[in-house]
């Protein structure tokens, strides 16, 4: 340009800049895709960075396959290319929905909290309830509560399945031993329950 009368920025000035796009008015984010299948409860389960959140999809998609989009700050779920659900991206584990996308069974286990265990388990026995307060206290874990939800449920179930009797000592045993897992729970109750059955004349 060194023989124009002019400078590359006069130049740009003068005819490039008047035909330039305004800025986009947020930060550009990195969009990924994933192919996920609605559960029964009507949430995807979205795994990224070693964190799992679940977020809803209307209870009519139940079974469906679903192409989720996401970004650091949203989540966007379609079926069928068309868009059914949109949700603030969260980044800890846990449920995110829309109470009316869910179904009236999904809303029951989803409104649940270590509160709701506990006061279920006072209703079986004292020793169920020592137990279930146990396994969600702050000082033996940072977990979220949600992570107990069906080792709790497993518990409380078993009072249908089994002596109560039995059920009891295996909450007292757990808890001396420090069990606070599924498996352990259900080997543990197996164990006595077999042991009373051999006791019985």
């Amino acid at each position: 340009m060194q023989k124009c009368p002019y400078t590359r920025e006069e130049r740009f000035h003068a005819m490039e800049k008047p035909l330039l796009s305004p800025l986009p008015g947020s930060v550009y984010e990195m969009r990924r895709y994933a192919d996920l299948k609605v559960q029964n409860s009507c949430f995807v389960e979205l795994r990224h960075d070693k964190v799992t959140h679940f977020y809803s999809v209307p209870h009519i998609h139940i079974g469906r396959n679903a192409r989720v989009v996401f970004t650091r700050s949203w989540v966007k779920i379609y079926i069928d290319g068309k868009e059914v659900a949109t949700h603030q991206r969260k980044h800890t584990y846990g449920h995110t929905y829309v109470k009316e996308h869910l179904a009236s069974s999904s809303l029951a286990v989803i409104e649940r909290s270590a509160a709701y265990y506990t006061a279920m388990a006072g209703s079986r026995s004292e020793d169920c309830r020592a137990y279930i307060k146990r396994i969600f206290s702050p000082e033996r874990t940072n977990k979220p509560e949600e992570v107990y939800y069906r080792l709790c449920s497993a518990i409380l179930s078993s009072y249908r399945r089994h002596d109560p009797a039995v059920v009891d000592l295996t909450c007292r045993q757990c808890l001396e031993n420090n069990v606070f897992n599924y498996k352990g729970f259900e080997k543990i109750l197996k164990n006595n329950s077999l042991m009373r059955a051999n006791d019985e004349p």
